[in-house]
């Protein structure tokens, strides 16, 4: 919300960039069963439309979250999230273990390539949104919808 970015996949690396609508800022979310009552619904799993791999939180406050193949007992790989609105347009993201939210870079930067961590602080710059998702034919990792 701050910045107006989306998140996307630069190896095994998440960043903010401007929004292209490429399959390397596209994601699948995949419901756990596994309930939060801190934030009354399921928790889930979010992979990578780019290369299958799954979002994955490091156990400390400031780390970089990162993409990992996918492992079903891995606690560090379900996340949960909240609403901050009543419209429930604009939510924070918690990794199970930690209960840290999901904030781009130091700074709460405005830039392209601003690496995604986490963080204990609560601002406009750790607010999500899904959004609609425009092609850009010209770019090589677009795959049309069918």
């Amino acid at each position: 919300r701050h910045s107006g970015k989306v998140i996307e996949v630069v190896g095994n690396s998440l960043v903010q960039r401007t929004a292209h609508g490429g399959n390397s800022q596209r994601f699948q979310i995949w419901q756990v069963n596994d309930y939060d009552t801190s934030t009354a619904s399921y928790r889930f799993i979010i992979k990578s439309k780019l290369n299958g791999k799954a979002l994955t939180a490091p156990p400390a406050v400031n780390g970089e979250i990162y993409l990992a193949d996918y492992q079903p007992n891995n606690m560090y790989q379900i996340w949960s999230w909240f609403y901050s609105d009543a419209a429930r347009r604009w939510f924070y993201i918690m990794s199970k273990p930690t209960n840290l939210y999901v904030v781009s870079v130091y700074g709460e930067s405005l830039y392209d390539d601003a690496k995604i961590i986490q963080i204990w602080k609560s601002g406009e710059h750790q607010l999500w949104s899904f959004m609609e998702v425009v092609y850009d034919k010209s770019l090589p990792n677009v795959v049309p919808p069918k």
